[in-house]
């Protein structure tokens, strides 16, 4: 969608057809340390619904509806998901989703889309939006998890002494990964070659094939990267800035931030899914220790969804507690995916490669914030823990699952479709009764709540809505601000403040803006209406 990222929406619609796929499936056993393990995973986000106002409730709502679901779906996976994993037609599909993908990724990056929709929902998204070879996800190193999923198929049925073709579905794949210079991309490519070597029954055979097959994928990238009017850097380009930099980019301001939220609640944390609403706190806390992050602000004005690090992200989140609780779960998963590659056990390679690819790429990017991977990593997990013990079946619980799949999807659906009038009558005068009638179901709808908040307040200021208009949302403003911690959130509640003439709110939102974004050019103007303008009668706009 062109108004907003579409990630909540995706995540609830992926979520629900997930349990749909396994309360289709007969669960043959479920132990009390399973169901010991769900109650552990969802204490911490219970606790803070006891202890603390949580300021998004239906983040942490969402975050308890997903572990479930995810945990619905490894029960199901004990019994089907080993099988499922020597099935060459799922190889098949993990090739073709990955050329799928790297088609469109191509065509979005030059801007070549073939198909375009009525409406504002497309499947190519404009040209500028999002990241260069961003594909399906608009973002880099998404995309190069998707593909790597899908190399990894084709490479480790080749490894293992099968055709050639398999090898040639994975060119294009790997042409795009090294085309798109995404860092955490390249370096679990170079693994999964090492892996595979590894485990190949045939060293010399793979060694010339492998080797045949990065040269083709590495003439085309470089054929891309010749193409006019080229997007991205190359890969080159992006590796020398690395090397130069240290390895700096923004993701330290979001880790620091991160770090200085858990200090606040380090036994609990903020809560689940409650960094987005609380980010820019501690991004003021994060560049009063460290100044020279402050380079990094202009990056991050658009607010943070996560922490890009799955451990980082538990620990802001749900604290030590939490962090605990999911290594113990999580470890002897981990412990065994890596046995069964140092033991080269072939018919456990795959579903390895895909938990230990998932969380190795989740701890520099925000690949463990997508159901789609989280679906994947759990389906690994089901076939290296697969119950041998005697079937049993529970057709209770199936028959809860579908019926919970269902309310999910249809509030996924639901949203779909108030997002999409949002975007169609967006434009429409501020007064007009499509207008007002789409805003009011987008704000209520907790899936879109922060998406139209955005526009509603994006359009205020373009229309130069009347100081009425903006005193009158307040509430609306407080809000926005609770849900979306961004820049602009911020400075909308400095203008509603300051058209209120309620100086103390006003004081509290400059020395925030202040503190968070000390090298904006905002800041020089804010700091001298703050001193001295605020007692001349100065105006601030948003």
């Amino acid at each position: 969608m062109q108004l907003f990222h579409a990630f909540a929406i995706t995540n609830t619609i992926v979520l629900g057809l997930t349990i749909l796929m396994a309360a289709s499936c007969r669960i043959v056993h479920i132990t009390f340390k399973q169901c010991l393990a769900l109650f552990a995973a969802i204490l911490p986000a219970a606790l803070h619904f006891w202890v603390s106002d949580l300021t998004s409730l239906w983040q942490a709502i969402f975050w308890i509806l997903l572990v479930m679901g995810l945990w619905f779906l490894y029960i199901s996976a004990q019994s089907w998901a080993t099988k499922l994993f020597h099935e060459a037609w799922l190889f098949v599909l993990l090739i073709l989703l990955a050329n799928l993908a790297s088609i469109h990724a191509l065509l979005q990056n030059y801007s070549l889309s073939l198909i375009q929709l009525p409406g504002p929902i497309q499947i190519f998204q404009p040209p500028g939006y999002g990241q260069p070879y961003g594909g399906p996800f608009n973002q880099r190193n998404l995309l190069g998890l998707l593909l790597l999923m899908g190399i990894a198929a084709a490479w480790t049925r080749f490894a293992l002494g099968e055709a050639t073709i398999w090898l040639l579905a994975s060119i294009f794949p790997a042409a795009i990964v090294l085309a798109s210079g995404g860092r955490t991309s390249l370096a679990l490519l170079a693994l999964l070659v090492l892996i595979c070597i590894w485990v190949s029954s045939r060293r010399w055979r793979f060694l010339l094939g492998i080797a045949a097959c990065l040269a083709m994928a590495g003439l085309l990238s470089f054929y891309l990267s010749q193409l006019g009017e080229v997007v991205p850097p190359s890969t080159l380009e992006r590796l020398q800035a690395f090397s130069q930099s240290g390895g700096a980019d923004p993701r330290l301001l979001i880790w620091a931030s991160c770090v200085e939220l858990w200090l606040q609640h380090p036994a609990l944390g903020i809560g689940p899914g409650q960094i987005i609403s609380h980010f820019l706190e501690g991004q003021a806390l994060a560049l009063a220790q460290w100044p020279a992050l402050t380079a990094y602000t202009d990056s991050v004005r658009g607010g943070n969804l996560w922490a890009h690090n799955w451990l980082l992200h538990l620990l802001t989140e749900q604290g030590v507690l939490g962090l605990c609780i999911w290594l113990s779960i999580l470890g002897p998963f981990f412990i065994r995916a890596i046995r069964h590659v140092i033991q080269r056990d072939s018919g456990y390679v795959l579903p390895s490669v895909i938990l230990l690819f998932t969380a190795a790429s989740g701890l520099l990017n925000v690949s463990y914030g997508q159901v789609y991977f989280l679906t994947w990593a759990t389906l690994a997990m089901g076939a290296l823990r697969a119950n041998e013990l005697t079937e049993r079946s529970y057709r209770i619980v199936q028959f809860t699952g579908i019926i919970f799949a269902s309310v999910i999807i249809v509030l996924g659906v639901r949203a779909t479709q108030i997002q999409y009038n949002l975007e169609l009558n967006a434009s429409k005068p501020l007064r007009s009764d499509a207008f007002i009638k789409t805003f009011a179901r987008g704000i209520e709808n907790p899936i879109t709540a922060r998406p139209a908040l955005y526009w509603y307040f994006v359009r205020l200021w373009n229309q130069r809505a009347p100081s009425h208009i903006w005193i009158r949302s307040e509430a609306l403003a407080r809000r926005f601000w609770g849900l979306y911690q961004y820049d602009g959130s911020l400075r909308v509640n400095m203008v509603v403040s300051h058209l209120k003439q309620d100086w103390i709110s006003e004081q509290k939102w400059i020395r925030l803006f202040l503190a968070a974004y000390p090298a904006s050019e905002a800041s020089g103007r804010l700091n001298h209406h703050l001193t001295r303008g605020h007692e001349n009668g100065e105006p601030i706009e948003p």
